[in-house]
């Protein structure tokens, strides 16, 4: 029995429909090629720095007002601070934390490295923060003149959508503590 042969249809522009149907793919393709670059983006590192020196001279903690986050969805994320403070006085040193704007942090693993030290004495001191308003002070700074170097590592769960943010605080009240310019936090969502 002969075989039978299908009709193509010719397109106005003299294309068939399998030309018509590569192309219809190749769009999709592209189309999801785009949205997954988009989901992709938004679990890249959110990075914040500090574009002006923001000073308090109050032991209640404030916000660093440029390492606020916007709002993160619920997740596993990766935070990390690096930077410096300048103190009035070298018995006055600076408290720092990672605490919850709008959002629920459930679970709180970080590590805090903070300078300290007077009379040219200088020590690395390792805290540790695993709970929402945690204290984390040094007492001391090794100089007025030279900025006190802070490092931030660990994790934490935000279990509530929300915003997440730093703050600080000066250790004695009418001593003042600045955060330095080009001081940056990152929070990476890993889970």
């Amino acid at each position: 029995m002969p075989k039978l042969i299908e009709p193509k249809y010719i397109s106005p522009d003299m294309t068939d429909d399998t030309e018509l149907d590569a192309e219809s793919t190749a769009r999709s393709s592209a189309d999801t090629t785009l949205q997954n670059q988009i989901n992709l983006k938004q679990d890249l590192p959110k990075t914040y720095l500090i574009t002006a020196i923001q000073s308090t001279s109050s032991v209640t903690h404030s916000d660093i007002t440029e390492f606020v986050s916007e709002s993160l969805p619920v997740g596993t994320y990766k935070v990390r601070a690096m930077g410096k403070v300048l103190s009035s006085s070298t018995t006055n040193g600076f408290g720092l934390r990672v605490q919850n704007g709008t959002a629920i942090i459930s679970n709180y693993v970080i590590d805090c490295e903070l300078e300290q030290g007077a009379s040219g004495t200088t020590q690395d001191f390792i805290y540790k923060q695993v709970a929402a308003n945690v204290n984390i002070t040094s007492a001391s700074v090794p100089s007025t003149t030279v900025p006190t170097v802070f490092e931030v590592d660990g994790f934490i769960t935000i279990s509530s959508a929300g915003t997440v943010k730093m703050q600080f605080r000066s250790e004695l009240n009418t001593q003042s503590v600045a955060i330095q310019v080009g001081s940056v936090f990152t929070l990476e969502k890993v889970a």
